[in-house]
């Protein structure tokens, strides 16, 4: 039996279980504690508080001076209206990008370079005490924490290589052709499609990470960075019970009969 989130598109089938969101578990006490932790260090910090949380390149995503552009300008954007924007970066982020970061970036803000066994990361108290973040839209992890702890949650749109926005239009047909079937005549043609392509060896499972934007976007719990950003307005569903259930129903297959 296969589990797949949004992000991942893989043909349909009776042994195939789609979910709405990665089954990502948030420690909550963890963030509480580290809230507690740094609230003082943030007590005298302007409001309000927006997280920035920073991954790296990815396929098919680049960090470039435009990526670099962006992200300044919503710092500067935050420190203009007199709040805070605190940046953290993560093991994936370029070592030059965050030097460029640190040499423009407003005297309000606030940049934490991650290394690797650092006792004093921020990262877990900006989850508990900032009023809103902005995720670069690579970190699937990143913002589906943000999400459950219910937190105002803009997605940073990366750009992509050339070659990355060709293989997204595979990611797009793939997106397109592993939909659930149905009974229509659409749905019924891109059955055949689908046959077709796994014949040839086309369209092989892949991993889209727009999709998870999407979803994210459709459901309320996140906007596109760039704007103001609301809290979250949609339910947060988790599949949790059904997996489990669903584990359940075949461990109970598998069990002998007791007749």
């Amino acid at each position: 039996r296969i589990l797949v989130g949004p992000e991942t598109q893989i043909p349909p089938g009776p042994k195939v279980m789609k979910i709405g969101l990665p089954l990502l578990k948030v420690d909550e006490a963890k963030v509480r504690t580290a809230a507690a932790e740094w609230q003082s260090r943030f007590a005298d910090l302007p409001r309000p508080l927006v997280g920035m949380l920073i991954g790296g390149p990815t396929n098919p995503f680049v960090f470039n001076a435009d990526v670099t552009r962006r992200i300044l300008a919503i710092a500067e954007q935050v420190a203009a209206e007199g709040g805070t924007p605190y940046l953290t970066t993560s093991p994936r982020t370029p070592a030059e990008f965050t030097e460029e970061l640190r040499s423009k970036l407003p005297s309000a803000a606030r940049l934490l370079e991650w290394r690797r066994g650092a006792a004093d990361n921020p990262y877990h108290a900006l989850l508990g005490l900032a009023d809103s973040f902005v995720v670069t839209g690579e970190s699937i992890s990143m913002l589906i924490e943000v999400a459950k702890l219910r937190r105002p949650l803009a997605i940073f749109p990366l750009p992509m290589s050339r070659l990355g926005a060709l293989d997204q239009l595979r990611r797009n047909a793939a997106r397109w052709l592993y939909q659930p079937d149905g009974q229509n005549q659409r749905d019924q043609l891109r059955a055949g499609i689908r046959r077709v392509a796994g014949t040839l060896y086309l369209l092989p499972h892949t991993r889209d990470f727009l999709a998870v934007h999407k979803t994210l976007i459709e459901q309320g719990l996140a906007v596109t960075a760039g704007g103001a950003i609301p809290p979250p307005s949609g339910e947060l569903n988790s599949d949790l019970p059904r997996v489990v259930a669903r584990i359940h129903e075949l461990v109970d297959r598998l069990e002998p009969s007791s007749d």
